[in-house]
């Protein structure tokens, strides 16, 4: 059970008023009276959530869990989430996977021991039981990026990654491509599932095969993106464009290209997905599908803490927040008038 204000000052014999002093970190509170509250609150395993007495919650710390800091986008979705939750006065627990299944579990099971309600959590776990099991214990779920795979209703911020390929295929194309090779990310997750469906659809809209050998797999690192490259050369002879479904990946697909002496965009038209280069240092420019990670954040910490306040919530009051992405134009696909460095969201 949280505790109340009203319980804690009570139990201490100090006003109401001066808990909150010391739970909002004011200077006023004599350092005595503030270690009284903070050990009262360590033996009860108390400090990361607080009811205010009005029903509402106090998050005093939201944890954060993504599986690559490394990556742009999650470096950027993470700083967004700490601005929107420092503006608020709530701490941030950032915990990276490093990709890890097994890490992701032990993460999870130890914000779960401490008591911790308010998650943001990119996933990678495939095991629907234990995903389920999350969401049986009551816990404050808002997942982004990838999505789990269970029949619970869950809240999610995540951008549309089927209109994602649907823009960059569709680009190509307008500059004639007609062979256009595809270096997806992993089919069991949706992020990799639905961008290989958008290029599909794409295709077909655009009256071209989709051809098995015009795919390639990646786990969305540089390597993966290198070697899928090298893959699709080979079999491929006739290919004069390629979309990459992720930033890491398109840095790989591009090194292989330059390896192979292979001129972009005169021999080999490119687009990349989520890559950030807003000082212009890359060359040439590559052309590039964007989320606005800056909205992501913000609607991932707004979207928790009304789920934290609302404590009857039902099937109705969840929801899976579908954004537009963006597709910037530099040097990579061909374009003569390209941007320079990244577009700003309005």
């Amino acid at each position: 059970m949280a505790l109340t204000l009203k319980e804690i000052a009570a139990d201490l014999k100090l006003s109401i008023s001066t808990i909150s002093r010391v739970l909002n970190n004011k200077a006023v509170v004599n350092e005595e009276t503030r270690q009284r509250v903070v050990d009262y609150l360590r033996q009860r395993d108390s400090l990361s959530m607080l009811h205010t007495g009005n029903g509402h919650s106090f998050h005093d710390v939201v944890a954060v869990v993504i599986p690559d800091i490394s990556e742009d986008y999650f470096d950027f979705v993470v700083r967004s989430i700490e601005n929107c939750l420092w503006k608020k006065q709530i701490g941030m627990l950032l915990c990276d996977t490093m990709e890890n299944e097994s890490k992701e579990m032990q993460y999870m099971n130890m914000l779960i021991e401490k008591n911790f309600k308010g998650i943001i959590l990119a996933t990678i776990d495939k095991n629907v039981q234990r995903l389920s099991s999350y969401h049986q214990k009551g816990l404050n779920i808002v997942y982004f990026d990838n999505l789990p795979n269970i029949d619970l209703p869950y809240n999610a911020v995540i951008t549309d990654n089927i209109k994602s390929s649907i823009l960059a295929v569709n680009h190509l194309a307008s500059h004639g491509h007609r062979q256009i090779g595809f270096i997806s990310g992993r089919k069991d997750e949706t992020t990799g599932f639905e961008r290989l469906v958008g290029y599909r659809r794409a295709m077909e809209i655009n009256g071209l095969q989709a051809k098995d050998e015009w795919i390639v797999f990646g786990d969305y690192k540089e390597q993966s993106g290198y070697r899928g490259m090298l893959n699709l050369l080979a079999r491929n002879k006739e290919m004069t464009a390629v979309f990459v479904s992720s930033s890491k990946m398109t840095y790989g697909a591009m090194k292989a290209l330059a390896d192979q002496g292979i001129r972009v965009p005169e021999d080999m038209a490119v687009i990349g997905f989520d890559v950030h280069d807003s000082s212009g240092l890359i060359r040439p420019g590559i052309t590039t599908i964007v989320q606005n990670e800056e909205q992501i954040g913000r609607l991932c910490v707004d979207t928790l803490l009304r789920e934290g306040e609302n404590t009857d919530s039902c099937q109705a009051d969840y929801q899976r927040i579908l954004l537009e992405p963006r597709l910037i134009i530099r040097e990579t696909c061909g374009c003569t008038h390209a941007f320079s460095g990244d577009s700003e969201f309005a």
